[in-house]
């Protein structure tokens, strides 16, 4: 089945590659190498690309986006209202998250948004119409990025410079690269300081309607979460980082009176939403 599973994600990714792209043998061509050349695609976009830019470039391509590269690696991505500007990972992230956020309701509310990333999730939030985004991302070099996003978008937001844990307390993270997958491994050969914050407090003073976790390692604590402070959120979006954390988490809010309402394929997205209390 995993084999299966891969030749259909290979041969789609073909597929995408020759509908978006003119000179689709020269994109191919970038495959198992470091350099980078001129890629031409059918929107008129053109760009000299290495083959992880081009894929994730590609991808945004296919969902509409237009691109423009704004540095070494920094592009600017628009589409209808919604403008973000950040890295190649922005791109990666914009993809993974944006058709499973986007059909669910925010207008007038407040979102708090654990593993802010760059700030492609508030983005999203507030062009549907959330009142305000409350987000946590404990990378310096991403809250700069976030502050642009949030000014070019004139979100209103609230930024906490911060990881989330059990307990309050200031833990040395080791990483290869401030990416999507920042904190995770161990053995790296970067190490940081970061300060975490109770994720019970946090969704407690947030008086949010929507909590989004997508922050490895973060959506493991909301199983200790008591449930008198967990139902005070309506809807949770997480993306759990391992099938045993999906379970417990899905086993933890059936039993504090949510519902799994919405999950995309693999469930590495999962949506619940809190049950309305018998009178």
């Amino acid at each position: 089945m995993f084999v299966m599973n891969l030749k259909i994600k290979i041969l789609t990714g073909l597929l995408s590659s020759f509908k978006t792209t003119r000179n689709f043998y020269t994109a191919i061509s970038l495959r198992n190498s470091n350099e980078k050349k001129r890629i031409v695609f059918r929107n008129g976009l053109t760009m000299d690309l290495s083959w992880a830019e081009y894929w994730r470039v590609r991808e945004v391509v296919s969902s509409g986006f237009n691109v423009e590269r704004l540095g070494d690696d920094m592009f600017k991505i628009t589409k209808g209202s919604i403008t973000v500007v950040g890295s190649s990972d922005m791109l990666r992230a914009v993809v993974q998250s944006e058709g499973f956020y986007e059909d669910l309701d925010y207008a007038g509310k407040t979102i708090l948004d654990v593993g802010g990333f760059q700030g492609e999730s508030a983005v999203f939030f507030s062009a549907r119409g959330a009142k305000k985004v409350i987000i946590y991302e404990p990378v310096h070099s991403h809250q700069e990025i976030i502050k642009k996003n949030v000014k070019i978008n004139n979100i209103i937001a609230e930024l906490h410079e911060e990881g989330i844990g059990a307990v309050d307390s200031v833990e040395t993270i080791e990483y290869e690269s401030e990416s999507l997958g920042f904190g995770l491994g161990h053995g790296w050969s970067n190490r940081t300081q970061i300060k975490i914050r109770n994720i019970a407090d946090v969704i407690n003073e947030s008086n949010a309607d929507v909590a989004k976790f997508n922050c490895e390692g973060a959506e493991e604590n909301l199983v200790s979460v008591p449930t008198e402070v967990l139902r005070k959120v309506k809807t949770y979006i997480i993306m759990p980082h391992g099938q045993e954390i999906g379970k417990m988490l899905n086993k933890k809010f059936q039993e504090a009176g949510f519902e799994l309402t919405k999950k995309n394929k693999d469930r590495s997205f999962l949506c619940f939403e809190r049950k309305k209390e018998k009178k």
